[in-house]
């Protein structure tokens, strides 16, 4: 993870070749678990403010999709049902924390988690439906507020000829001075 944030300039060929390790069919599902744990953490730091770090998460975005179809076929053709349930879970985690952290939009997330269970893809329209408390919004605000009650146009910084703090403006600075640094 140091590496990729070091080395950031570079993060076109480093997001591709993590992409590609994690996409390999022949990988032993632990060590892709591991490699997702990596991307996971490089996303995380990739708001850290080093310079062209906040790309990753641009660049994963566009190989998320078949990391998590690659990890579904790895869910599908593990050995057992114990390791099958260690890598549900896991992965299942860090989609978790990523919605958390707000990495992608809920709707992407709950599409790479369909990927990964090969279940069939959420409806995007039911995500615009909704907004953040789950409750459909109005559709038509064609002059018109959300709460469906018409605007009346009264500008928001002008109630009554007074300032918003009901004080008139006077010139003065917080300090008592005047704003051309005259003393009052």
């Amino acid at each position: 993870m140091v590496f990729a944030l070091d080395h950031a300039d570079a993060n076109k060929e480093i997001s591709t070749t993590i992409a590609e390790s994690l996409t390999l069919g022949s990988t032993a599902p632990a060590t892709k678990v591991a490699r997702l744990y990596l991307l996971s953490d490089i996303l995380h730091n990739s708001q850290s403010g080093v310079k062209n770090a906040s790309y990753y998460r641009t660049l994963f975005e566009q190989h998320l999709r078949d990391i998590m179809r690659s990890f579904g076929e790895s869910l599908r053709n593990s050995g057992g049902r114990m390791t099958a349930l260690a890598l549900k879970d896991q992965v299942g985690k860090v989609l978790q924390v990523w919605d958390k952290w707000s990495l992608y939009p809920t709707h992407f997330i709950a599409e790479l988690q369909a990927l990964f269970l090969d279940l069939p893809l959420p409806s995007v329209q039911a995500a615009v439906d909704e907004n953040v408390d789950g409750e459909p919004m109005d559709e038509d605000i064609d002059g018109e507020d959300l709460d469906g009650e018409a605007l009346d146009g009264e500008p928001l910084g002008d109630i009554d000829g007074e300032d918003l703090d009901g004080e008139a403006l006077d010139g003065e600075d917080l300090d008592g001075e005047a704003l051309d640094g005259e003393p009052m």
